[in-house]
This record gives structure tokens, sequence and C-alpha cells, in this order.
């Protein structure tokens, strides 16, 4: 026999019973913490939920109006290389990167939409009048080259390299 069921043994009916309604009553309590902590946890999952939804539709809608403000830009980079194509009237080279681009900014010498630069974390933290004068630094004119090979290896299915042929 354990040390508990010598206890219980001298305990009478009315002490045993007291302890019973002491456990029942601690039990109940337990539950009604547990009830209240998982409705706690359901409202904060939807809260997060909430969250996390709102990011995204506010995700996609910066998208949508990025996507818009390209769509002159894809428009001119279609037209170019669908006449640099024609001109061409052979299958694309990696090497024909370097005409695609420069028959480009002969046509189109400054894309429609240019995004404004960002600023990196230490950036931020100068005063409006540096960051401004970081933005002018980095702010482009033309076509990023980064962009214009993209486009290039998506439609022509061909890697863009700016290396001559010997």
């Amino acid at each position: 026999m354990t040390t508990i069921d010598i206890e219980f043994r001298k305990m009478d009916k009315s002490q045993l019973i007291d302890l019973i309604r002491q456990q029942q009553i601690s039990l109940k309590k337990a539950n009604a913490k547990i009830q209240k902590l998982v409705m706690q946890q359901k409202a904060l999952q939807t809260e997060l939920n909430d969250i996390h939804m709102q990011n995204m539709k506010s995700k996609n809608k910066r998208k949508e109006s990025r996507n818009e403000l390209e769509a002159k830009n894809i428009e001119y980079l279609e037209r170019a290389l669908s006449i640099f194509e024609d001109f061409l009237d052979r299958p694309f080279e990696p090497q024909d990167f370097r005409k695609f681009q420069r028959y480009l900014l002969k046509v189109y010498p400054r894309p429609a939409y240019i995004q404004e630069p960002r600023l990196t974390k230490e950036e931020k933290r100068l005063s409006p009048e540096l960051q401004e004068e970081v933005r002018e630094l980095k702010r482009r004119t033309g076509w990023a080259p980064s962009r214009l090979s993209k486009f290039y290896e998506e439609r022509t299915g061909v890697k863009a390299t700016t290396k001559k042929v010997t």
C-alpha cells in the first residue's frame, strides 16, 4: 500500500466526501480555464488570419498597381522585340541580346515608367535632405539591364549575354 492509500483509510466518510467535492470544484475551475484559453487561442488565430488576409490584399493591390504602370514598358519591349525578330530573320542567339539592347535604346531610349529608388535601413536613418540626395544618386533614367535580360530570356528562351563573340 502507498502512503496515499493509508491516508485515505484514516479518513472518515465525510472527510472523503469533502475531498471529492474539492477535487470536483478544482477540476471544474481547471476545465473553465482551459475553455477560456481555447477561446482566446481561437480569437487570436482569427485575428492572425485577418492580418494575413489584409497583407495579401495589400500586396496584391500593390502588385496590380505596379503591373498597370509597367504595362507600357512591356508594350515597348514587346514591340521592339517583334521588330528586332523580323529584322534578324533567324533564331535568337545569346549574343543577339546586345543588338536587341542597342535597338531598344534607339527606338525607346527611356521606359514609360521608372520605379522610384528604395532606401536601405541605414539610409532611412539619415536626415530628409540626405535621403533625397541618396535617392537622386540611385535614380535611374533608362532601362534596367537586369529587367531587359530577364525579358529577353523569358520571351526568346535564350540566355541573354553581353559577351562578344570571337
